[in-house]
């Protein structure tokens, strides 16, 4: 919704531009219904008036309104505010921008989005998690464009769609995307990843996991820090500590055996992989990475 628009969604406005809908010439939304706007001679300014703009948003401001105008034919990508006086007449006006000058400068902050990609400003992803920052539903950044994701049937995913779960992680690869999924379990988190083709659409998705079989599963390892950081904060790989030390290796994996008779259970290298910061409780089962190891873990370890 347009920002200082007071009346934008009501019964004179249901698009939210700023303009009374349906009236010619054209009006903007005030406290007393419909302002025409007129041109800087005094001539009401009509949308049919020229072929090569089109009034497309308006805002009220403290000395009147601001229109942004998008430019048509030769204009075509380009974009110019009118500054409107409190009477409707235009008084003022920038020079014609492009569209990536217009998102810089803040012009979707102001009149909201009308490139209507699902972003307000710049595309951007402050936080590094593989979605762009203020778009409605999961919005991932391509070459072409901003991909939603999509369910298998085709609906929009967002941070709504689900109580149980959230996107935390995009990542692009060389089919389309990967999506890491979290969500809270018994004795931690549990993550799904899903398997995303170049329109957003999901294809297929793994199984839950907790973080440890998370972590050791061979998915993409950009995801590690995110499975790392929610295990940090609680999420669930269980500490080996004392006096509330900081810990010095954490439980990642229990072997277990069907054969009833006494099992002595050892670690063994998978195809040449290390076997550094790691142990295993003989009786047990038990397999331990130490913290230090933990912070570099080794992307090609396996367990069979």
């Amino acid at each position: 919704m347009p920002s200082g628009d007071k009346k934008s969604g009501s019964g004179l406005d249901q698009n939210a531009d700023g303009f009374v809908d349906k009236q010619k010439p054209l009006a903007m939304v005030s406290d007393d219904g419909g302002l025409p706007l007129f041109n800087s001679s005094g001539q009401l300014y009509s949308d049919q008036s020229t072929k090569s703009r089109l009034p497309i948003r308006a805002i009220s401001v403290s000395d009147g309104f601001e229109v942004l105008v998008e430019g048509k034919e030769r204009r075509n990508g380009l974009f110019r505010v009118l500054n409107v006086n409190s009477a409707g007449r235009i008084n003022g006006r920038t020079k014609w921008r492009p569209l990536d000058w217009a998102l810089k400068k803040g012009w979707e902050e102001r009149f909201g989005d009308f490139n209507a990609d699902g972003i307000v400003g710049v595309e951007k992803d402050a936080d590094g998690d593989g979605f762009l920052d203020g778009g409605v539903g999961y919005l991932m950044p391509s070459s072409d464009g901003p991909v939603t994701l999509k369910n298998a049937a085709g609906k929009a995913l967002s941070d709504q769609s689900s109580k149980r779960w959230d996107a935390i992680q995009a990542v692009d690869v060389e089919e389309g995307f990967q999506v890491l999924l979290r969500k809270p379990g018994r004795k931690g988190s549990l993550f799904q990843r899903l398997d995303v083709n170049p329109d957003g659409t999901v294809l297929s998705k793994t199984g839950w996991r907790n973080s440890a079989k998370a972590l050791f599963a061979g998915w993409d390892a950009r995801f590690q820090s995110a499975i790392l950081a929610d295990s940090s904060s609680g999420g669930g790989i269980t500490a080996a500590s004392v006096d509330e030390q900081p810990p010095i290796s954490h439980l990642i994996y229990t072997a277990t055996a069907t054969d009833l008779s006494e099992v002595v259970y050892s670690l063994e290298p998978f195809d040449g992989s290390s076997l550094d910061g790691l142990s295993i409780d003989s009786a047990l089962g038990d397999v331990r990475l130490s913290t230090e190891a933990l912070i570099a873990i080794p992307e090609r370890l396996q367990f069979k």
